[in-house]
């Protein structure tokens, strides 16, 4: 029995119809049973046009949640499909299957091959497909300060390392911890042992900043997941797609800029039915 199981989140007609549809398929294409994927809808539009692209015997959710009390108008509001994500994984998936690792995935995902050999490589701690260097990529670190040199219970001095929303959330909440690196939200492994604490403080962290940092580019479900993680002290491993080559045989995320969605749908097209 496989001791994987994979979930992902969509609403909206355009985003299942471009995206979502052709990952989840990708994913079944390649091997994975159908019982062990799991897709959550909000509404009941959602699901209808969930099940009708994906006429398979693989679990359904519909949620229901109310997006309009999130306030994040950045990429023209598209951020309030990630609380959305935070919601549902929390309250649908809050307490891990026993015995098996969630294996979390946007819609921007493309499986090529099955992917239980390499989870099976990564297992041993939580794992997470990509991330970002602060020290390479933050204003401290272009000054030349890492994190010994960040005070983490002062906002000032964690702004200028993390995003202002992941900072606000690490002072409220008391972590203890400065990240060395951001990592993406779009495709982990979450083991067992953290499972239930880091959905649950990512959760309390959407629902802290839903109405904060509305104009900000670091709206969304991304930096309460850091936050969390970084608040819990939790032992993960990965975050650089670069250190694992060796994904691109199975798998690929085509997250953030617009032409890497085209790319994904260029992929679609290659791979065929």
């Amino acid at each position: 029995m496989c001791k994987f199981y994979y979930v992902t989140v969509a609403s909206g007609k355009e985003f299942i119809l471009s995206y979502t549809q052709y990952s989840v398929k990708s994913l079944i294409k390649c091997g994975v049973n159908e019982i062990n994927i799991h897709v959550v809808g909000n509404s009941e539009s959602d699901l209808i046009l969930l099940k009708n692209c994906l006429p398979y015997k693989i679990n359904f959710y519909q949620i229901d949640e109310d997006l309009s009390v999130v306030k994040w108008k950045v990429y023209g509001g598209k951020r309030k499909y990630s609380f959305l994500k935070a919601v549902a994984l929390y309250k649908i998936f809050g307490k891990p299957i026993l015995d098996k690792y969630m294996i979390y995935f946007d819609g921007d995902v493309l499986w090529y091959k099955n992917p239980t050999s390499f989870f099976e490589s990564k297992c041993e701690k939580t794992w997470f497909h990509h991330g970002k260097s602060f020290k390479k990529r933050s204003k401290a670190g272009k000054r030349g300060l890492t994190s010994k040199d960040i005070n983490v219970s002062d906002f000032d001095s964690l702004s200028q390392w993390c995003s202002i929303p992941q900072a606000h959330l690490m002072i409220k909440y008391g972590a203890k911890i400065v990240p060395e690196r951001e990592v993406v939200a779009g495709l982990y492994l979450l083991h067992p042992r953290d499972h239930e604490s880091v959905l649950k403080m990512t959760y309390e962290g959407c629902v802290e900043n839903m109405d904060k940092f509305v104009d900000h580019e670091g709206a969304g479900d991304q930096k309460p997941m850091n936050a969390a993680l970084s608040i819990l002290n939790t032992d993960w491993h990965g975050g650089s797609r670069f250190l694992c080559l060796e994904h691109v045989e199975y798998f690929d995320h085509f997250f953030g800029k617009k032409d890497l969605k085209e790319v994904f749908l260029r992929k679609v097209k290659e791979m065929g039915p």
